[in-house]
């Protein structure tokens, strides 16, 4: 299996999001799952009396010409403007027992990044409402390639992200959820994550002799060793942030893993360096890689 090389590790360490467009209501429709630039929506957005007109307008970014500014307008009101290759807005009911509908706004940048302004916000007073800021209020997404942004319609977020840089079990998808508390999403995940029922599937092979523990800190004495050979499932891994030049990295990763034998614990996942990516240094046999 080929190794990932040091500038793809680098890519990974980019903030992406790779979302479907799915099929749209025709201009006017009641409710839009997903928002097209030039098109124009009628959405009750702040829970009040009547809908809201709603639009996406383009131009060349004069600056960067393979870039495209979208720009939304809220009843005839510039609001919001995001620039990049490929836009992405949605509604989000995020709490139905509450009226209004917020907004996903982001546009999708180079090697699949996010644009500077991306968020999910609300409309109140004729005003856009910042409830998270993707570059800024969750700093460790930077080391995340972001997949789907969904909710459960009773204050919960859930950002499916795939493969943080520099954590060495090769591709997978883990759930990250955020709950509405006093107008901002906040993360409730906090150092921690579960991997998605696809990820669950992934299967790993050890290179090496691997100590087990009863606890997510791989603290005490180990209960078990999982033998070089052995093949293993990861369910969930905690981890760490610390920033480095200014930039969040994962400084310490451990996973709870299901063995080929029945046996469960938590393993620690050593770290690679960028330039320590051949078989030799790796922790695994096999194991997927992000492509």
């Amino acid at each position: 299996m080929k190794q990932l090389n040091k500038k793809m590790m680098k890519v990974l360490g980019f903030v992406a999001i790779v979302a479907a467009v799915g099929v749209l209501g025709t201009t006017n429709s009641v409710q839009a799952k997903q928002l097209k630039e030039n098109k124009v929506y009628k959405i009750n957005l702040d829970g009040k009396k009547g809908k809201e007109k709603v639009q996406i307008k383009t131009k060349q970014d004069k600056k960067r010409e393979d870039f495209v500014i979208y720009s939304m307008y809220i009843n005839g009101k510039k609001v919001a403007k995001q620039k990049g290759f490929e836009l992405r807005c949605k509604t989000m009911d995020i709490d139905k027992k509450s009226k209004g509908t917020a907004l996903v706004f982001y546009a999708q940048t180079d090697s699949q990044c996010l644009s500077n302004k991306a968020g999910i916000f609300s409309y109140k007073d004729g005003k856009l409402k910042r409830l998270i800021n993707f570059n800024k209020s969750f700093g460790e997404m930077s080391i995340y390639r972001l997949d789907k942004i969904s909710t459960n319609g009773k204050g919960f977020v859930t950002i499916e992200a795939d493969t943080p840089c520099r954590v060495n079990i090769g591709s997978f998808f883990a759930k990250i959820i955020f709950q509405l508390k006093s107008g901002k999403l906040v993360k409730v995940t906090n150092g921690s994550f579960v991997l998605n029922k696809f990820s669950r599937k992934y299967q790993y092979v050890l290179k090496e002799n691997v100590k087990v523990y009863d606890n997510e800190e791989c603290t005490g004495e180990e209960q078990l060793i999982f033998k070089k050979n052995m093949k293993i499932q990861i369910l969930k891994v905690s981890y760490k942030i610390t920033t480095v030049g200014g930039r969040k990295e994962v400084s310490a990763a451990n996973a709870y893993v299901k063995a080929s034998n029945g046996s469960y614990g938590w393993i620690n996942i050593r770290q690679v360096e960028y330039d320590d990516l051949d078989v030799e240094h790796q922790q695994f046999k096999e194991y997927p890689m992000w492509g």
